[in-house]
């Protein structure tokens, strides 16, 4: 069938109302489309959402500061690594509190909490041996 012809046809079927108008802009789009063979190849993947478990252990759309902050947090057993902890906690808790979509408060929050007890048990530490 010719072009033209499957135009007609299409535009048949709206009159009769058997397409919404949004149905037969699409499908006369597509038949107005050039052929798939003229278009240029481009990979095409679909956009996956991240599962629940995966939103927890890839760090995407967190504040890098805030998974700094969970490391610090984990490495403040050495000193002063905990006061960087408790700096880029907050820097991030100040980011997400801008960006409501972002996600790492959970990161933030236990370099923060991290960072400072053992800010606190070397301080501690430090002023027994006086």
């Amino acid at each position: 069938m010719e072009l033209s012809e499957e135009l007609k046809k299409l535009h048949e079927l709206y009159q009769a109302g058997a397409l919404t108008e949004a149905e037969y802009e699409a499908l006369k789009a597509q038949l107005l489309a050039p052929p798939a063979a003229a278009m240029p190849a481009t990979p095409t993947t679909p956009h996956l959402q991240p599962n629940e478990v995966e939103r927890y252990l890839i760090p995407s759309n967190r504040p890098v500061s805030a998974i700094a902050s969970g490391y610090l947090g984990l490495c403040s057993v050495i000193p002063f690594v905990g006061l960087l902890a408790i700096v880029t906690g907050l820097i991030a808790l100040n980011r997400i509190k801008r960006e409501p979509s972002m996600l790492g408060a959970g990161r933030a929050y236990f370099g923060i909490i991290c960072g400072a007890l053992s800010s606190l048990l070397w301080v501690g530490g430090f002023l027994s041996n006086l």
